[in-house]
């Protein structure tokens, strides 16, 4: 396909916001019908940076997918879609502001209209800033949306600086509510760049995580990412062994209610993760049940990873000989019957014992 040709400036896409950022909609929700009137059909593209050209300043594009749109079929009607299928590569000016931080190999978003030009997606200077990122970073760990808010700091931003003003919001107060969320958006933000491969010091990376995985809601998606913490593993797992034992009254702390994404990371981390067991009982002990439906097997799965189902069920039937099981149908009984279908060894058959005899929960 020949390379379409941008020849209209780069504009600021106003009446729709086709990315996730501050202040607009997912871009993977198109508008409703009803509501289409008076928008203007524009699709938003996803793209890789080919050639960047001094004179006039512009990029090659080649298009990759479609990814969101200002009315339910604007990358169909525009033929935005049907070009990234294609692969087309296109031309897109550079003379724009914010100054793009571009070179070969960038991912890009362009956006185009009815009309045969493209043009790099940019922002509203009152939204490209750092605390305007941070304000919904906890909010879009899941899906696509991710790449989006990633965008702005690789393309405008520039993630040196970027990583050092988030590294900072680290350390504000997280007991105080004005900046606890501050710095659990800095700590997701920090996360997500460190997956998208980008240069996250593991220093600061760390804190991220104990950030994230103590007061995060989306602290299981966050926990799988756990392993490219690749030094003083065991002082990060003491550390979150620590948030375990924290006292369930303290319910500030979604961690504190639900330990499922720390029981998680420590099942990534691996058989480093052993000497935490002990709490990781403890807080599976205290679950009803209602804290989430698939508890049991997050508690199954991280034995595994850490190989520890006999000292797992060890723990348990030590807890059920001493009177102290809550529930021989909850959480903690629930995870403990699936560790039988491990290799044999004695813990594990008087496991299998008590699961025939005296679990009470629903069929494993």
């Amino acid at each position: 396909m020949a390379e379409a040709k941008q020849s209209l400036p780069a504009r600021l896409v106003l009446t729709a916001c086709l990315l996730s950022f501050p202040g607009s909609p997912r871009a993977a929700v198109p508008t409703p019908p009803d509501s289409n009137i008076g928008v203007v059909p524009t699709c938003s593209v996803l793209g890789e940076v080919i050639e960047i050209r001094p004179a006039p300043h512009a990029a090659r594009v080649r298009l990759q997918r479609a990814h969101g749109s200002s009315t339910m079929d604007a990358c169909g009607q525009t033929g935005a879609a049907a070009m990234a299928d294609q692969g087309a590569v296109v031309s897109v000016s550079l003379d724009v502001q914010p100054k793009p931080l571009l070179v070969a190999g960038s991912r890009v978003f362009v956006v185009k209209g009815m009309g045969p030009d493209f043009s790099l997606e940019t922002y509203p200077p009152d939204s490209l800033t750092v605390d305007a990122m941070v304000r919904t970073a906890e909010t879009s760990w899941d899906g696509p949306a991710r790449l989006s808010e990633l965008y702005p700091v690789e393309t405008f931003l520039g993630v040196p600086s970027t990583v050092e003003k988030l590294s900072r919001n680290l350390d504000l107060d997280a007991e105080d509510p004005k900046t606890k969320d501050k710095r659990l958006g800095s700590a997701v933000l920090l996360i997500e760049l460190a997956v998208d491969k980008q240069d996250v010091p593991e220093p600061v990376l760390r804190k991220a995580f104990s950030a994230a995985l103590a007061g995060s809601y989306q602290a299981v998606g966050i926990a799988s990412h756990v392993r490219l913490i690749k030094h003083d593993r065991a002082g990060l797992v003491a550390e979150l062994d620590g948030w375990l034992k924290k006292t369930v009254t303290d319910q500030r702390w979604p961690a504190v209610r639900d330990p499922a994404g720390i029981i998680v990371a420590l099942g990534e981390l691996g058989p480093a993760s052993r000497p935490a067991l002990p709490a990781i009982l403890e807080r599976m002990n205290g679950l009803n049940g209602t804290e989430r439906d698939d508890s049991h097997t997050i508690f199954a799965a991280a034995m595994e990873r850490m190989h520890a189902q006999a000292q797992a069920a060890a723990l348990f039937l030590r807890q059920v000989n001493a009177g102290q099981l809550k529930s021989n149908s909850g959480p903690l009984a629930r995870g403990a019957c699936l560790l039988t279908r491990g290799d044999p060894s004695p813990a594990l058959g008087e496991l299998r014992h008590w699961c025939a005899s005296s679990y009470t929960g629903p069929v494993r």
